[in-house]
């Protein structure tokens, strides 16, 4: 879910009262990592995975801005899994373009987490 922790609960809270949620931690890279068709399914099984759903309930989250904040940038990981065959993905690299998709949140006015600093090339 979108709306557990983007990082662990004590480095959250430490930015103050308004960053605590209801749930656990789902870090970037676990969204990123998520695969929609298990390998336990056969083919048969597999062919009615027909997309993928990041769900974020708002009920939990007061304001917009806790909203934007849970969902950026992991909404980016979530479309990279329903885009990417499973053998493509690579954290690395999805981790290292987002450096230029902060700066369009940034211009946007999005309020969102900040990822881990990317990978050195």
């Amino acid at each position: 879910y979108f709306n557990y922790y983007q990082y662990p609960k004590a480095q959250e809270l430490a930015k103050g009262p308004e960053f605590e949620v209801n749930g656990s931690y789902v870090p970037l890279k676990k969204v990123y990592s998520y695969n929609p068709v298990p390998s336990v399914l056969n083919q048969q099984e597999a062919k009615h995975i027909l997309g993928v759903q990041g769900s974020l309930w708002s009920e939990y989250l007061k304001t917009w801005d806790k909203v934007e904040y849970m969902g950026f940038p992991r909404i980016a990981a979530l479309a990279e899994v329903a885009w990417t065959s499973e053998k493509r993905k690579n954290y690395e690299d999805f981790s290292n373009r987002l450096e230029s998709l902060v700066r369009f949140y940034d211009a946007a006015g999005v309020n969102h987490a900040m990822p881990a600093a990317p990978a050195k090339r």
